[in-house]
């Protein structure tokens, strides 16, 4: 039983991160806002989902300043990190892992 509740939380996470990540993406595109796109699709391509985060600074440049699009890349990779960490704890808590 504690093991369906880790494993209900655990999707809960990976879903919630997710829709958070592509509701930022697609409101950036939508509402022409090149930094939600940026911040959405940087949350996305900082975890284990292999996007191409390197093409995509190079496609964004142009709307900013680089030492803006490389701190603010850089914190979101952080915050990436820090939820994938906590996911990659739960399914080893969980015994999904090795």
């Amino acid at each position: 039983m504690r093991y369906l509740i880790s494993s209900k939380l655990f999707w809960f996470m990976v879903i919630t991160y997710l829709a958070g990540s592509a509701t930022l993406i697609l409101s950036g595109h939508f509402l022409d806002d090149k930094l939600l796109e940026f911040v959405g699709f940087m949350l996305l391509a900082c975890t284990f989902l292999p996007l191409p985060a390197d093409s995509y600074l190079l496609y964004v440049s142009p709307s900013f300043v680089p030492a803006f699009a490389a701190i603010t890349g850089g914190i979101i990779n952080t915050v990436a990190v820090i939820a994938e960490r906590k996911c990659v704890e739960k399914m080893l808590v969980m015994g999904w892992g090795p």
